[in-house]
């Protein structure tokens, strides 16, 4: 819970930060709806600054598959780690925030926390997380890998939460921080 609300802080904060806020462009829609794949445009990162999100769970209240495209909150990489988020506050169904951060450089970190947030911002939310950051105290299990293209990073996630549900998730952001 307190992490969930630590998050939500970051959130704000980094949506605040960058002066962006929803965008009219940006979409979200369920990947499949009633068992039928759904053809969905393939937005691309960058440009502005964009972050496209694609996740899906498999077990548990939220299994299913979510594509969401819109303004980044972060997008960065450093020799020490690096960061990639979509949100979108004014969601009120479906994925509201795709998160993810290593906790140390490379292209395959073992050191990573990922969270998803569904729905409407509340103390109640919805959320599915990864947290490698300490492995003595491990939140699920999991790998990322990023694929550095230059302009843009996309990090490719896949594992495990405490709760037993399956992640592959993938997020594209650009332009990237680098520092």
């Amino acid at each position: 819970m307190r992490r969930a609300i630590l998050m939500l802080c970051v959130l704000f904060a980094a949506v605040a930060a960058c002066g962006q806020g929803s965008s009219a462009t940006g979409s979200q829609a369920p990947a499949s709806q009633g068992g039928q794949p759904q053809a969905t445009p393939n937005p691309t990162a960058g440009g502005s600054g964009t972050a496209v999100s694609h996740l899906e769970v498999q077990g548990g209240p939220q299994a299913g598959s979510y594509d969401a495209t819109g303004p980044k909150s972060d997008c960065n990489m450093s020799a020490t780690g690096s960061g990639a988020t979509y949100g979108d506050t004014a969601k009120t169904e479906g994925l509201s925030l795709l998160m993810f951060s290593s906790g140390e450089g490379g292209a395959s970190p073992a050191k990573f926390y990922f969270q998803v947030l569904f729905g409407a911002i509340t103390l109640s939310q919805a959320t599915l997380e990864i947290s490698t950051l300490d492995p003595t105290t491990a939140d699920g299990s999991g790998t990322a890998v990023l694929d550095d293209k230059g302009a843009t990073i996309k990090w490719t996630i896949a594992g495990t939460t405490k709760d037993g549900a399956k992640i592959k998730a993938t997020i594209e952001c650009g332009p990237v921080d680098r520092r």
